[in-house]
């Protein structure tokens, strides 16, 4: 075997191991808190756009909002809401968007922005957008950035 060969072995077994231990790492322990428990007759409101659901659901005097996608790129998330009175789903509204803000969604832009408004009476005790691909659209920009 020449040397130029065996250089050629050593790269592409080098490049393995990097790549199986990145992949090892990404599927490693989450550093994220873990997700509250919870169940279907505590839920107040859901919407699904996709692969990607919202709910909210009302457990003694907090609200837990939940988003959770089957796409890889999007890490489940919870909020939790400590809440004084009881909250109906006629106080919650979830809106969904397009990355360009269009509530109307295309077969060339999903609607994939969540806005979560949550309130009691007039007033507005929660308001959040939740992007189901932003870590999808980091990533594509790093990679972008990193070109020569």
């Amino acid at each position: 075997m020449s040397k130029r060969t065996l250089s050629i072995v050593i790269l592409l077994v080098v490049l393995i191991l990097c790549l199986a231990g990145y992949y090892w790492l990404q599927g490693g322990q989450s550093t994220s808190a873990p997700l509250i428990a919870v169940s279907d007759d505590e839920l107040l409101v859901s919407s699904t756009e996709g692969s990607n659901t919202v709910a909210v659901y009302q457990q003694d005097q907090q609200l837990i909002i939940s988003a959770v996608s089957e796409m890889d790129f999007f890490d489940d998330l919870q909020d939790c809401l400590l809440i004084s009175d009881p909250v109906t789903a006629a106080d919650i509204t979830i809106s969904w968007t397009t990355i360009s803000g269009n509530p109307q969604g295309s077969d060339h832009d999903d609607r994939v922005i969540a806005r979560i408004t949550i309130t009691d009476g007039s007033e507005v005790i929660y308001d959040k957008k939740i992007n189901f691909v932003k870590k999808a659209l980091e990533a594509l920009s790093n990679l972008l950035n990193d070109r020569p």
